[in-house]
C-alpha cells in the first residue's frame, strides 16, 4: 500500500479509524481488536514503514514475565 503517516499511525488502533486508502466495506475495527486481543495476552503489537512505501504490522507472541505465572 501507500502507507501511513508517522503522525496517523497510532489512530491506527483506535476503534473505527480507517486509513486514507480506503478498500472494501471495513468499519476500522480490525486493528483495534488486535490491540485487545494483544494486550489483554501480555503480546505487542508495531506498526512500522518499509522501504520505499507501505507499512508491516507485527505481532510479537512471546509474553512478558508478568505474564508467564499461571498462578496470576
Amino acid at each position: 500500500g501507500v502507507g501511513i503517516p508517522e503522525e496517523q499511525r497510532e489512530a491506527m488502533f483506535k476503534p473505527f479509524v480507517r486509513g486514507d486508502e480506503r478498500r472494501g466495506e471495513g468499519l476500522g475495527l480490525g486493528l483495534s481488536l488486535v490491540q485487545r486481543i494483544c494486550d489483554d495476552q501480555g503480546w505487542r503489537v508495531t506498526l512500522t514503514s518499509t522501504s520505499p512505501h507501505g507499512c508491516r504490522f507485527q505481532v510479537d507472541l512471546s509474553q512478558s514475565a508478568e505474564t508467564t505465572d499461571p498462578f496470576q
